[in-house]
């Protein structure tokens, strides 16, 4: 079954994660993915953290595609795990997406969607 963690990263006084830790902290291994990163900061942190690799696909530039990626990756690599790391701003350019993996249900897609709580890409809303 697919999974999907959220993580919210503002607005909560009490329990705030950076991005930069937590990420890293729930993908140990990142050479056991097929990764697909998002847009801005989940794509250069992912990038560096896997100095690149092969099996990383950074879409800088195609927003709300990292879901329908990261889909297509899991049903074309059904014995590879898949990733796929977005944001919330660009899972809303695509939120139709969620029902698809839905439907398909690939067992080996993982999905990160990071909540800052602000559109970056868009100027910051």
């Amino acid at each position: 079954m697919a999974q999907l963690i959220k993580l919210r990263t503002s607005n909560l006084p009490d329990a705030v994660l950076d991005r930069r830790q937590a990420v890293p902290a729930l993908i140990e291994r990142p050479s056991d993915f097929l990764i697909v990163t998002g847009l801005a900061g989940t794509a250069q942190e992912l990038s560096a953290m896997t100095d690149s690799a092969p099996g990383v696909f950074a879409l800088g530039g195609a927003m709300g595609a990292a879901l329908a990626m990261g889909l297509g990756l899991a049903l074309a690599q059904p014995k590879r795990r898949a990733l796929a790391v977005t944001g919330d701003g660009e899972l809303l350019m695509n939120v139709g997406t969620l029902a698809t993996i839905a439907l398909q249900n690939p067992s080996n897609l993982t999905v990160i969607c990071v909540d800052n709580g602000h559109y970056g890409e868009t100027g910051n809303q």
